[in-house]
């Protein structure tokens, strides 16, 4: 089983939708957390909003669309653990979708969310982290070695400008 952390709003319906059908494609089940307990919201802009006229390049593609409502009507989804109550020994997996949006911070600044970011990098289990997601690894701090748990790893990221 893999653990979907998400925030209590504002994450991204296709960064948390794409990997959570593909792994149930792969025969893994997903148990979802957020902050309280409490369901999840995407981020309505890229559900529903819209943007105006940058609809077709900014909005959730249809298909992507359908998907995420089909993850927000799994029960894991409905019914998801508090930070607070992850036992990361649980899992094979982790899952941190990202979003830009406000409401991501409910789990880019959790103590919480660092605790099983932890334990995963101490476990050496898998970790995949999408868009804004590895800001909360980079955050993650193991005590060990005061260094970020993402610390001499390769990581794969978007850049924000050219290359000089």
């Amino acid at each position: 089983m893999i653990l979907i952390l998400l925030p209590h709003a504002d994450y991204d319906p296709s960064e948390s939708s794409l990997p959570w059908q593909a792994a149930r494609d792969a025969g893994f089940a997903a148990q979802f957390a957020t902050p309280l307990g409490m369901p999840a919201y995407a981020d309505s802009r890229l559900v529903s909003l819209g943007f105006g006229p940058l609809n077709p390049l900014l909005m959730t593609p249809a298909a992507d669309l359908a998907r995420y409502h089909a993850m927000t009507r799994d029960p894991a989804f409905c019914s998801p653990l508090p930070y607070a109550g992850v036992d990361p020994a649980a899992y094979e997996g982790l899952l941190i979708p990202g979003g830009h949006a406000r409401g991501m911070r409910s789990l880019l600044e959790s103590e919480e969310v660092r605790r099983i970011i932890l334990a995963f990098f101490q476990a050496d289990k898998p970790v995949a982290a999408v868009c804004h997601g590895p800001l909360a690894l980079a955050r993650c701090i193991d005590p060990a070695s005061g260094r970020s748990v993402l610390h001499g790893r390769k990581v794969t990221a978007l850049l924000a400008g050219p290359m000089e």
